[in-house]
């Protein structure tokens, strides 16, 4: 017996659709009645629905409708049409045969929504498309958009959950990383810096769509994560790390417990296809019992993934835990590492046994920087391994600050130097070094030819006033030495005696050595023993030629007094480029001489620093005449302390007019500095010690040190402020220039300012817009009305730029579906021929969710009816001037004429009572009695 005919979509039905999607916030894009075939071999009428994430199919029962399944795109397993008329819809435990005259259009809408947010997917987690023959339908072609549907997969994430997107993240996503001007920015995705970090982790539901989705990334290069603190986000994180393919650079710092690592571990040995060179798990306890139930592991077998960086700085590791790591970290057969900070972790005896064996199963010479600082070093074990080593050939920069040391176990540094012909930097601060020591370093420093631009840390060791001329003795044997460019001598306890040893004659000792550029010698003096500093002492470091950047800071205890003040008197001009002389106690007479001196034109100072100095506006004024006549400045560390002081000891009155003054000054600092800015130039600076530095202090000093709302790009820090990575010196500032030089360049400004915003526009140009996906026709648009963000920004007709700094391999990813030919040897449908056949009704097509509502097929048109004719009805007089204003209210008492028809649309601004006019009433009765009717 024939089956009976397919169902078509009523008004009912459509009224159904549209209430469920709006109940469940979704959007419609296809549905029919299907017949669904059971596995009783019963057949059954369905309502099959094609959302943007779902397949939901709706059943009839008693003239109700009820959701029977509801399938997200991300269950689905395969799909197969055995032909134009049959589809088979399989997940993990549930399976859809049904029969339809449309099941083409069904595919199409399936896959072409399933290919917009699966973009990320591999091929292991595709769904199988077959169809017979295998080229009835696609090949589907969909190319990906925004950050390669990233976004679009987050939504459907947020779909799947059953969660409204954060429009605040999709805000974020969009306009502060994937539109950002950095093209740096543009694949770094940093969760931290999200402006609902702290809320998003407080609820864990709204971190699941975060953490699926990147599992399939294939935009972001970056994961960064800091601040932690005691919230369980390393282990959610952990599952996308064991999924991901693209990401390089893991950063996930700050935790304050000790879940987490363990995860990670297990997803690092996991996930091997991944391939991270940059590895940043700082600030997390890492105990024993983490690396023996993961990490450690998870590092022995990371072969794969050429590490290069690893900092686990402050992870808070006892002797027997490094001892520990060093034996899973010397197992990873890779041994490409270039970067390792193992500083603020305890080494000791054992710690430093695992040191020496890690470095001596070392085959290549890859480590370029090695930060351990604080750890408690056995010099005697640890400097044996750096001096017998053959791997640290190529290391750049060696950091052993915080670490005390005996008399002897220096020796092993003096062989390292001698051997090793490529470090720049060595960070020898608050080790107890002995002051012969000191000056023999120095020796090893400056005989070694193959040394340029070295920077070398001395400070926080007692020299006192003998070491001070042990290493004036040393720099005078050397004078034609080329290999020092910066030495920190902070906190040497030099005292006014050894600070006129090293600097009181102009002609010997340190001044001899031309390669010496930057030079810190910052709380060497107490404040009440300056009585033997020798004025000349100062004024050899002000106007030294061949030093370019001096820090002489001061504290509570120590300062130069009223000394500076004696030194400026025999002083004509500057010969610096940076100066920081804060916290010094100068007083506003030092001040008005400093702003005298630095407005003659042979000065060259280009940063200033002197905050924390006792200062009072008056003095602070005498800096705008330096200003407005001398434009060399570039950089000006604004005396916060010093102002807010002021501030805090002054009247309402005096209050308010002093700070309309500070503003007044602040606007002629930062005119000055950003002209400077322009040009392009930079100031040398002196690189402070980072490891000895919180990030909290960190960032607190490069607050007070900032001028508030001055775009300076490159900022001359107070000490300890800025880590500064060993670079070569400046050949800017080689070449001294004359003020005429700089003047010349500010009146060119202009010029240069447009042949930039040219260089931008044609950059801008050169932009490659991704190209339109490759779409089937066949699929409508949507009816909403409502867009969110993303939609607006991918239906603009502009093409999208793509980001330049993108893998090649990223550039033109295109997803596509392979069409295989349907087996039905292996689906349960062997005896499809004995079913009993179904006829199709091609003539009634299922209405599609275009905007129109179908008509009931047994339903009649209402009848046709004329308007009504004003002229037919002799009780309804015309107003005789229709062009008066509405606006005015009319009176039918004062004007008989005025009677209005009900038939034809009345002012709003018009009040017409029935009582005034019984021809009103009456048309009024009978208008309702008509649209009864109608």
């Amino acid at each position: 017996m024939a089956a009976p005919s397919f169902k078509i979509v009523t008004v009912e039905d459509f009224h159904f659709v549209h209430n469920l999607m709006k109940s469940k916030n979704e959007k419609t894009h296809f549905f029919v009645w299907v017949r669904e075939k059971k596995v009783n071999e019963k057949i059954y009428d369905r309502l099959v629905i094609v959302t943007k994430y779902r397949l939901i199919t709706v059943s009839k029962k008693q003239d109700n409708l009820k959701i029977d399944q509801n399938i997200h795109f991300f269950d689905l397993k395969e799909v197969a049409s055995v032909n134009p008329l049959r589809v088979i819809i399989s997940t993990s435990n549930s399976k859809i045969d049904c029969y339809t005259d449309q099941a083409d259009q069904i595919c199409e809408h399936l896959l072409t929504n399933y290919l917009k947010v699966t973009q990320g997917f591999s091929e292991r987690n595709f769904i199988k498309f077959l169809t017979n023959p295998p080229d009835r339908l696609g090949p589907f072609n969909y190319k990906p958009k925004i950050a390669l549907g990233f976004i679009q997969m987050y939504k459907a994430w947020c779909n799947y959950y059953e969660l409204e997107p954060n429009r605040n993240f999709l805000k974020y996503l969009t306009n502060e990383i994937i539109q950002n001007e950095n093209p740096e920015n543009q694949v770094n995705f940093n969760l931290s810096s999200f402006p609902g970090f702290d809320n998003l982790l407080s609820n864990t539901k709204e971190l699941n769509p975060i953490k699926d989705t990147l599992k399939y990334n294939r935009y972001f290069q970056t994961l960064t994560i800091t601040n932690i603190g005691n919230r369980d986000i390393i282990s959610p994180i952990s599952e996308s790390i064991s999924e991901t393919m693209n990401i390089t650079k893991l950063v996930l710092t700050g935790s304050t417990g000790t879940g987490g690592l363990d995860a990670l571990g297990k997803a690092l040995e996991k996930n091997q296809k991944i391939n991270i060179t940059y590895l940043d798990v700082s600030r997390n306890r890492i105990t024993a019992s983490v690396l023996k139930h993961g990490f450690g592991m998870g590092v022995e077998k990371m072969n794969s993934h050429s590490l290069s960086y690893l900092d686990l700085h402050g992870c808070d590791m006892n002797p027997s835990t490094m001892l520990h790591f060093f034996k899973h970290f010397a197992k990873n057969t890779d041994h490409c590492i270039k970067y390792l900070s193992l500083s603020n972790n305890q080494f000791k005896k054992k710690g430093s046994e695992g040191f020496e064996s890690w470095i001596k199963s070392l085959n290549q010479n890859f480590l370029q920087e090695l930060y351990l600082a604080s750890c408690s070093l056995d010099f005697s074990i640890v400097g044996r391994a750096i001096k017998e080593s053959n791997s640290l050939n190529n290391l750049r920069i060696l950091d052993l600050s915080n670490n005390p040391m005996h008399q002897g176990q220096e020796t092993a540094l003096y062989s390292f130097i001698q051997n090793n012909n490529s470090l720049k930097e060595l960070d020898l601060t608050s080790t107890n070094i002995f002051p012969k020591s000191a000056a023999q370093l120095i020796y090893e420093v400056l005989v070694n030819e193959h040394y340029s631009g070295f920077i070398l840390r001395l400070a926080k060791n007692a020299f006192g006033p003998k070491g001070a001329e042990f290493i004036s003795e040393t720099f005078h044997s050397f004078p034609k030495s080329s290999s020092l460019e910066e030495l920190i001598l902070d906190d040497c306890d030099f005292s006014a005696e050894g600070m006129n040893s090293l600097f009181g004659n102009s002609e010997r000792g340190i001044f001899l050595n031309k390669s010496l550029k930057k030079l810190s010698v910052s709380r060497n003096i107490e404040k009440n023993k300056t009585k033997n500093l020798q004025p000349e002492t100062l004024v050899n470091l002000l106007s030294n030629s061949n030093l370019e950047c001096l820090r002489i800071q001061g504290d509570f205890k120590h300062s130069l007094g009223n000394k500076l003040s004696q030194s400026l008197d025999k002083m004509k001009s500057i010969n610096l480029l940076s100066l920081d002389i804060s916290e010094n106690s100068l007083g506003d007479e030092t001040l008005r001489k400093f702003a005298k001196i630095l407005s003659d034109p042979s000065s060259k100072l280009l940063s200033l620093s002197f905050d924390k100095n006792q200062l009072s506006f008056e003095a602070l004024q005498s800096f705008a005449y330096v200003f407005k006549t001398n434009y060399v400045f570039f950089d000006f560390i604004w005396p916060k302390f010093d102002i807010t002081k002021l501030l805090s000891v002054s009247s309402k009155k005096e209050k308010k007019k002093l700070k309309q003054n500070v503003k007044n000054l602040k606007q002629e600092i930062t005119q000055n500095c950003n002209r400077n800015n322009n040009k392009g130039l930079d100031v040398p600076k002196i690189s402070s010690d980072f490891s000895q530095l919180t990030s909290s202090q960190s960032s607190n000093l490069q607050e007070s040190t900032s001028i508030e709302s001055t775009p300076i790009k490159n900022r001359l820090l107070r000490a300890n402020t800025e880590f500064v990575s060993p670079s070569p010196s400046h050949d800017i500032f080689h070449t001294k220039r004359d003020l005429s030089e700089i003047i010349r360049e500010n009146s060119q400004i202009s010029e240069t300012d447009k042949t930039s915003e040219t260089e931008k526009s044609s950059e801008k140009e050169k932009l490659t817009p991704f190209k339109k996906p490759i779409i089937p026709s066949q699929i409508p648009k949507s009816t909403s009305k409502e867009q969110n963000l993303t939609d607006q920004q991918e239906n603009q007709n502009q093409p999208q730029p793509q980001p330049q700094n993108l893998p090649q391999k990223n550039k033109n990813i295109q997803r596509h579906i392979t069409i295989e030919k349907y087996d039905s040897k292996k689906d349960d449908l062997k005896n499809e021929k004995q079913n009993t056949p179904i006829k199709s009704r091609p003539n009634n097509p299922a209405p599609k969710l275009s905007g129109i509502k179908p008509q009931k097929p047994q339903s009649k048109p209402p009848p046709f009816r004329k308007p009504r004719n004003p002229n037919q009805n002799p009780n309804i007089k015309q107003n005789p001037n229709p062009k008066q204003n509405p606006n005015i209210k009319q009176n039918p008492k004062q004007n008989p004429n005025l009677k209005q028809n009900s038939n034809i649309k009345q002012n709003s601004n018009i009040k017409q009572n029935p009582k005034q006019n019984p021809n009103l009433k009456q048309n009024l009765t009978k208008s309702k009695t008509t649209s009864d009717k109608i």
